[in-house]
């Protein structure tokens, strides 16, 4: 919404504050109601919400510009490199029993995979729940091991300018293929939006009309639908 609020209509630093304060007093509100049940989401975007306001509390410039770009990398890289080092640690992505037993029990897996490989879950969709859930396809345990590393490789490269460019394709490519499968619309743009910040700024603001609409889109589906999951 903010990026919307920008985009579209250029309204004073005032109305940018008050959009600001207004969904971080939504998202304050979800975390209180929803916890301990809260996602890692929420938590991002909570702090997102409240270094921008932070950020528009004083008179803008370069100096206050460089540090807020160098915030946005910092979550950036944490995430990415965060999320990948928590699944290694996990040990379920490695072996691919998170897959598995998402298909198992999320039809938003099952429908996908489907796609790839029928035999695969139609054993796993028939297996019992009292036992481990495993891929004997060693496709998928490949494709399964492959995301964190491919998360913390993506990670590590956006610290380095030489590397940065390689790093927000190679973090928007594993942000897409997973949101094809989980379809968590608004945190997944929200997330690439936060990447592609990354590169220079001639190519990041001739993308930003893209995710306003987009942004734009999915609200307005949501309020139409609130039975769809683009959270």
């Amino acid at each position: 919404m903010v990026v919307l609020v920008f985009s579209i209509f250029k309204p004073s630093l005032n109305v940018i504050k008050i959009a600001l304060i207004m969904g971080l007093s939504m998202l304050l509100y979800k975390l209180y109601t929803s916890f301990p049940q809260n996602s890692n989401h929420f938590y991002i975007e909570t702090i997102l919400c409240i270094c921008l306001l932070l950020f528009l509390t004083k008179k803008i410039n370069d100096e206050r510009i460089s540090i807020l770009n160098h915030f946005i990398l910092l979550i950036t890289v944490f995430v990415l490199v965060g999320s990948g080092v928590q699944k290694l640690l996990a040990g379920t992505y490695i072996d691919g029993s998170f897959l598995a037993s998402q298909i198992k029990f999320n039809a938003l897996f099952s429908n996908f995979f489907a796609l790839i490989a029928p035999n695969e879950v139609e054993r796993i969709s028939t297996q019992s729940i009292e036992t481990p859930f495993y891929f004997k396809n060693k496709m998928l345990i490949l494709l399964s091991a492959s995301i964190p590393i491919v998360e913390i490789i993506a990670g590590g490269m956006l610290v380095f300018k030489k590397t940065r460019f390689i790093g927000v394709v190679l973090g928007v490519l594993t942000l897409i293929g997973i949101e094809i499968v989980a379809r968590e619309l608004m945190f997944g743009l929200l997330f690439i939006t936060l990447i592609t910040f990354q590169l220079p700024d001639r190519w990041f603001t001739k993308l930003v009309p893209f995710y306003a609409t987009a942004y734009f889109l999915m609200i307005i589906a949501k309020l139409i639908h609130p039975e769809l999951n683009i959270n």
